[in-house]
């Protein structure tokens, strides 16, 4: 097989599955036990049949370590998932109640001080809901309106806000730039 991106592929350019290799690999050992019966086969050849049992074998382990893996991931982000779906709503519609609360107020005939009140409070409404939506599927959902006594938790809370606050952040960046190139 090839490697495309650090992934074995097949022939075929599809990623190699345990099963295929395993095949791969009981043909080979037919190939070198038949070799080893016969007296004409070079030591070279089954020197190299038994390097490439080697291989497929250690590949076979890797595969299903990873198989495993996803399995895993994937379990714990089901458990996760309905385990926090209602604090998750119930956040989000908070943090949407808020988001309208105060385009409400920007768009009312307000002072200048009011309306940089509600384009911040827009922005942080804005920020809730990303984080919200973008939450680490496989840890556990740290909710935003919630007093945590854990300083861990809270840290991490910080962290995915300041990380989400980046990336609306840039993303609006990109956005006023591509609006500036269209005019």
């Amino acid at each position: 097989g090839k490697r495309v991106n650090g992934e074995e592929k097949g022939s075929d350019g599809k990623k190699r599955t345990v099963p295929s290799v395993k095949r791969e690999r009981r043909s080979v050992a037919r190939l070198l036990q038949k070799m080893r019966e016969d007296k004409d086969a070079s030591a070279e050849a089954i020197e190299a049949l038994e390097s490439r049992f080697k291989n497929l074998d250690a590949e076979v382990e890797r595969l299903e370590t990873e198989r495993d893996d996803e399995q895993i991931r994937k379990k714990t982000e089901i458990e996760h998932q309905n385990r926090f779906r209602k604090i998750k709503f119930f956040e989000r519609q908070k943090a949407t109640r808020k988001l309208k609360k105060s385009q409400r107020l920007a768009s009312e005939d307000n002072s200048e001080k009011v309306r940089e009140k509600a384009l911040e409070m827009e922005r942080e409404a804005r920020i809730d809901l990303a984080y919200i939506r973008t939450f680490p599927k496989t840890e556990d959902y740290v909710g935003l309106f919630v007093e945590v006594k854990d300083e861990a938790k809270a840290a991490r809370r910080a962290e995915i806000r300041s990380e989400v606050s980046r990336k609306l952040l840039s993303n609006a960046e990109e956005d006023e730039l591509e609006a500036n190139a269209v005019l």
